[in-house]
């Protein structure tokens, strides 16, 4: 039986034209754009402080499940430790993503497609008892969860797509709603990968 199709409807992005051959809102996607992009790369350098500049003070993250029911409700100075905690417990933690695009039903924000996260454990022990992800952050809380050992295994998380909400005065992101295509996903899903792992290398 085939799969639902999970991603939301997008259109593509003109990044060849001259701006001075583009429509208003055309030149506000080109920067729209480079200015994810931007984000992306500064990820993949383990540099993610680099992203404030180009989010709002009230900026806040969404991390949705596929119903699109938020699980969690982070601000930047919640999410950045978190981002920063899974960097060094993976240095080799790297995004990868099929594409960036326009919304068709939100016309101006842009959605990265099928991203997902790949790495080894071989950094800093990795639990989730992050103190920025506690129950006030948390709209579905899991239960704290020990910190695991690093053995080096692997990990491929399951596909997402990030949505981003620009504010039209200042061009800054306001709002990123992360939305999981699959099961495994986000920190949750990085620990329930090397935990099962780590269990399938104590019991083979």
């Amino acid at each position: 039986r085939e799969q639902p199709n999970l991603s939301s409807p997008s259109k593509p992005i003109d990044m060849t034209s001259d701006a001075s051959a583009l429509t208003p809102h055309q030149r506000l996607l080109q920067e729209r754009y480079r200015i994810v992009e931007q984000i992306w790369t500064w990820q993949n350098a383990h540099q993610p402080e680099q992203v404030r500049p180009y989010c709002t003070r009230d900026f806040q993250s969404s991390f949705c499940g596929p119903d699109r029911v938020v699980q969690a409700q982070l601000s930047l100075d919640q999410m950045l430790p978190t981002i920063r905690h899974l960097m060094q417990a993976c240095p080799d933690l790297k995004f990868m993503y099929e594409s960036i695009r326009e919304s068709v039903t939100q016309p101006g924000v842009l959605i990265v497609h099928d991203f997902v996260c790949v790495g080894h454990h071989t950094g800093v022990p990795f639990g989730l008892d992050n103190p920025n992800t506690t129950a006030d952050t948390m709209v579905n809380p899991l239960p704290p969860m020990p910190p695991l050992v690093p053995q080096g295994h692997g990990f491929v998380l399951d596909p997402s797509e990030s949505h981003y909400h620009f504010d039209p005065e200042t061009n800054l992101i306001y709002k990123e709603e992360v939305i999981a295509l699959g099961e495994h996903t986000g920190p949750p899903g990085v620990y329930l990968k090397l935990a099962l792992a780590a269990e399938s290398s104590n019991h083979p």
